[in-house]
């Protein structure tokens, strides 16, 4: 029977030893790529008011116009709610030659903002109208110029990038939704989703020669605000805990059961394998065996028996007891 050579099982042990280190070093790159990097968690969060969106209304020709603010079927104060932009406002500077005049209907600083409630006060009304009166100059219909935005993040304000033109004479549902984040440092942004829903619209609104009433309606579409949290999940002690365990992982699942070293000898797979045990010259003396240890032993027909081991070991124990 053909054994391995003690060559052969040196280059197999230092073959696995490397392995295990480029796997290791592979586990540690990927944990240190991910130390102190911030992640997002994600959480649903229920609430029972909700600050509405904002809405610039600018009239693209100059024309008169009234106005009318309901909050659950009561007509608030329009001075309150609603602020007055004309045309040589510094804040009209980005889109000046572009429209004539513009409002912003936003809740008030200072006051309850969230007023859109759940559940409502009085129920089956909408929530929040914002009524327009055109005045029929009989000069025509020109398009208005809207932007919805968040009015707790009033630099869209006048961004003229995300103005809509529309028709003036429709009634539209605005539906929203918000959105929360919070960074590391706990700074909170809000964020506002909307749809734009063109609703009927009863003729008798239009009288020619006269007027037009035409209506903005704010809902909340739901009261569930998903809520991103920046978080850090792995510190330095989680990473270095994790690199540990899985040092000792590599070390009590694959390197001892390969290369297991027992006291008299191996007893790992690979040696199994290959059939070399490296057991010190083991020599035979007619019926008197002698193990001397100083060489190799393959294990084969040639190896001692358990009996003639033991033979050697109570010999060795009685020279001892002589000797003291």
């Amino acid at each position: 029977m053909s054994h391995a050579s003690p060559l052969v099982v040196r280059i197999l042990h230092s073959l696995l030893v490397f392995a295990l280190l480029v796997i290791f070093g592979y586990q540690l790159y990927s944990v240190y790529k991910t130390v102190n990097v911030p992640t997002e968690a994600f959480s649903i969060k229920s609430e029972k008011a909700l600050v509405p969106p904002a809405l610039t209304f600018c009239l693209t020709r100059d024309a008169g116009y009234s106005f009318n603010i309901e909050i659950y079927n009561q007509t608030v104060d329009r001075g309150t709610y609603l602020k007055s932009y004309p045309i040589d406002s510094y804040e009209l500077s980005s889109i000046k030659g572009l429209v004539a005049r513009c409002w912003i209907l936003s809740p008030p600083v200072g006051v309850d903002r969230a007023l859109i409630k759940n559940p409502p006060p009085v129920p089956n009304v909408p929530d929040m109208v914002f009524t327009t009166t055109r005045t029929d100059d009989g000069l025509g219909v020109t398009p208005l110029l809207i932007n919805i935005f968040d009015p707790l993040q009033m630099d869209t304000l006048f961004d003229f990038n995300r103005f809509v033109s529309v028709n003036p004479d429709a009634n539209r549902a605005i539906q929203f939704t918000r959105t929360k984040h919070i960074d590391l440092k706990g700074k909170v942004v809000n964020g506002i989703q909307y749809n734009i829903i063109e609703e009927f619209r009863d003729p008798a609104q239009t009288i020619p020669g006269n007027s037009s009433i035409n209506k903005f309606t704010f809902r909340a579409a739901s009261f569930e605000v998903p809520v991103t949290t920046e978080v850090i999940t792995v510190t330095i002690p989680v990473a270095i805990y994790s690199t540990l365990t899985f040092l000792g992982v590599l070390i009590s699942s694959v390197y001892l059961p390969l290369v297991g070293q027992g006291k008299y000898r191996p007893w790992g797979y690979i040696n199994r394998l290959t059939g070399y045990y490296p057991v010190e010259h083991i020599n035979r003396s007619g019926n008197s065996p002698q193990i001397i240890e100083a060489g190799l032993l393959k294990k084969g027909d040639d190896s001692p028996t358990i009996e003639e081991k033991l033979g050697v070991y109570l010999e060795k124990i009685g020279k001892a007891k002589y000797s003291n």
